[in-house]
């Protein structure tokens, strides 16, 4: 069966009773992007996030936030009852969740494995260092 015709029709305003000629003008050229590596878009995507929950106001009933429904990894990361920590290069917290400041993970260096035992509860914390970040992430031992 043969295809039917496609017609491009363009409105063109008339300030007179005279044909108008349409000059159609060339798409613009852009300049070429950067590339960026995931890992880049990824660390962006995860800042962005820990903004969104730092804008936050205090907990409780009166507390207020943000809807994260248009906002998976926040909505996740605001979710997690995981205490989990962010670290800068110079070791200050740039983020800690409620469970994290629960357990004062602050107060301990990091390590890529650690076990620590908080009112005889045994932790497991384990870290690692992204993009000049370190993330840790402490879990009841089972």
């Amino acid at each position: 069966m043969p295809r039917p015709a496609r017609y491009r029709i363009m409105l063109v305003e008339d300030a007179g009773t005279e044909m108008v000629p349409y000059n159609p003008q060339p798409e613009p050229e852009f300049e070429p992007v950067e590339s960026v590596s995931p890992g880049d878009i990824e660390m962006e995507l995860l800042l962005q996030c820990l903004r969104r929950l730092r804008s936050r106001g205090p907990a409780g009933e009166s507390g207020w936030t943000r809807s994260h429904e248009e906002e998976p990894l926040t909505f996740l990361l605001d979710a997690v009852s995981d205490a989990w920590i962010i670290r800068k290069p110079d070791g200050a917290v740039l983020f800690a969740n409620e469970a994290a400041r629960g357990l004062r993970l602050e107060s301990r260096v990091y390590q890529r494995f650690e076990e620590f035992e908080v009112e005889k509860t045994t932790y497991v914390k384990r870290g690692l260092s992204y993009g000049g970040l370190t993330i840790e992430v402490a879990t009841r031992r089972r």
